[in-house]
C-alpha cells in the first residue's frame, strides 16, 4: 500500500470527556497531501477512522490507534470512489 507518515497537523474538537484529532495533512507513498474534505469519521473500541479526500482527488481511510497515537492508511482509492 506504500509508506505512510503520521498526519502533521490536527484540528481539535473538544468535548467534556474526549478530544478528537482530525487529520489535516498526511504523507503516503512519498507524497504529502492536504485533506481537502473529511467525508466521514467513526470510532471503534481501539481506533478512530477518518474517510478523507486528499487534495489529489483520491479517497483515503486513515486509522488512528487510540493507545499509541500511531496513524496508518487502511484503504486508498485513486478514483476517489471509496464506499
Amino acid at each position: 500500500m506504500g509508506s505512510f507518515a503520521k498526519p502533521s497537523k490536527f484540528g481539535s474538537n473538544a468535548t467534556p470527556a474526549i478530544v478528537e484529532e482530525t487529520p489535516r495533512r498526511f504523507s503516503f507513498d512519498g507524497r504529502t497531501s492536504e485533506v481537502a474534505e473529511v467525508l466521514n469519521a467513526w470510532l471503534a473500541p481501539d481506533y478512530r477512522y477518518f474517510k478523507v479526500r486528499g487534495d489529489d482527488g483520491a479517497c483515503y481511510i486513515l486509522r488512528s490507534d487510540a493507545l499509541t497515537g500511531r496513524w496508518a492508511p487502511t484503504m486508498f482509492d485513486r478514483s476517489g470512489a471509496i464506499g
